[in-house]
């Protein structure tokens, strides 16, 4: 699922400046690889069934955390702050530019993870697309105390992978909902795998008692002859309706 090729480019990432992190860091990735492999007709099942499968701790907190903390300090990273009558929350661009999937090079370590070749094939295959993948986008949804995403149902994209940076305790709201009564809490380390079958899905309201913000990194993959975005104005832009942008130093 990931090579050591892969393993070590994430690795070296994470930690440039601490090889025995590095050496950590790329076995957890081989390890949580071959946990995948091992797991695709389960997941399969899954999202056949209730079009999202949900992988606990496949990461450790610690990667994780360093991961957060990586993708936070991106050079010239697009923070967009959505505020509508139904939830806020902030979105961190990692890649808004829908480039060809052959011509995209991973910038940072979760782009590294999210665009290894055999994952891609693999999670296109749980998801039920034979299709080839034609361009990706990647962000980070971020949300503080009180904030919540709007129920809604994805218009664009055929599948995704969302990879919890952090997260409050269960007890304190972040549940990720569908309307087809499915729901998932997900903790730091988690994947979800998503299959968008226009399921409205929204999270919970972040409480005052949470001692951690939700945080959670997403590659969202178009095939050949799928859910293309409508136009060719991009759904989160500079100038995006209800939303203030922020670029970050």
């Amino acid at each position: 699922m990931w090579n050591n090729d892969i393993a070590n480019t994430f690795a070296a990432n994470l930690a440039p400046d601490n090889v025995g992190r590095q050496k950590e860091v790329a076995r957890e990735v081989c390890d949580a690889g071959q946990r995948l492999r091992a797991q695709l007709p389960e997941l399969t099942r899954l999202v056949t069934r209730d079009t999202i499968a949900h992988v606990p701790a496949l990461f450790s907190p610690e990667t994780m955390s360093q991961l957060d903390e990586h993708l936070s300090a991106v050079p010239g990273l697009v923070t967009e702050r959505v505020e509508t009558k139904e939830g806020a929350w902030s979105i961190d661009l990692l890649d808004n530019t829908y480039t060809p999937f052959a011509d995209t090079e991973a910038q940072e370590p979760f782009s590294v993870l999210s665009l290894a070749t055999e994952l891609v094939e693999a999670i296109a295959s749980v998801t039920g697309f034979t299709s080839p993948v034609v361009t990706t986008r990647r962000w980070v949804n971020r949300y503080g105390i009180g904030d919540s995403i709007a129920p809604h149902d994805d218009t664009t994209g055929d599948f995704q992978i969302m990879i919890c940076l952090t997260a409050p305790h269960a007890d304190c709201g972040g549940e990720l909902v569908l309307a087809n009564g499915v729901s998932v809490v997900l903790a730091a380390g988690d994947l979800l795998i998503m299959k968008h079958a226009d399921v409205v899905h929204w999270t919970t309201p972040i409480l005052p008692t949470a001692l951690a913000h939700r945080a959670t990194a997403t590659c969202r993959y178009h095939v050949d002859g799928g859910r293309m975005p409508r136009s060719k104005v991009l759904p989160h832009t500079q100038q995006g309706p209800r939303s203030r942008v922020e670029r970050k130093s």
